[in-house]
């Protein structure tokens, strides 16, 4: 018992064998999953669609021809290592995921089918978008901090309250334009 999905497929693509942790991601029963080829269970159409990272992601031709250059590397290499993809659920949810592919062979040493290690990748990647928007947060407070100090600096060089005046306008006029709340 996985916690990654496993699924087997024959030589041709379409699925002999998924564990439970498959049927889970996709939110599928068994019946709906073998005999079907993979590429069924990958977004079919460009479009702009709700990820489990509760992010809209777009899935435009970029992701189809990435598809296209990995089965093409899968075949040339005989596997497929760490390949960031998207899966589709059956209420249309996207799930991110890494797979890791592999050929099976017979004792003659002819391909009879491919094995997926497919791992849910939605944390991971919600992780991710926190840290982004940590970085875009603290890059905004580094420039907040950068203005706030220049201005520091040229009031304590300067004692006329004209200039004093003509900057504190300056800070104000500065914090409006780039977004500033204090």
């Amino acid at each position: 018992s996985s916690l990654d999905s496993i699924i087997i497929t024959d030589r041709k693509g379409y699925v002999t064998r998924a564990n439970k942790a498959f049927l889970e991601l996709l939110d599928c029963e068994e019946e709906k999953i073998i005999g079907k080829h993979m590429s069924e269970f990958s977004p079919t159409e460009e479009g702009v669609y709700e990820s489990t990272t509760r992010t809209l992601v777009e899935i435009d031709k970029e992701f189809f021809n990435d598809a296209k250059t990995k089965i093409s590397r899968l075949v040339e290499e005989r596997k497929i290592a760490n390949w960031e993809s998207y899966l589709m659920r059956s209420d249309t949810e996207v799930v991110p995921v890494e797979e890791n592919i592999d050929y099976l062979y017979n004792g003659k040493g002819d391909i009879i089918g491919a094995v997926g290690i497919i791992r849910d990748i939605t944390e991971r990647k919600r992780a991710e978008e926190e840290r982004a928007r940590m970085n875009t947060r603290l890059k905004d407070k580094v420039t907040e901090l950068s203005i706030m100090n220049e201005i520091s600096e040229i009031l304590l060089s300067t004692r006329e309250l004209n200039e004093i005046l003509h900057m504190i306008l300056i800070a104000v006029t500065a914090n409006q334009a780039l977004g500033f709340n204090r």
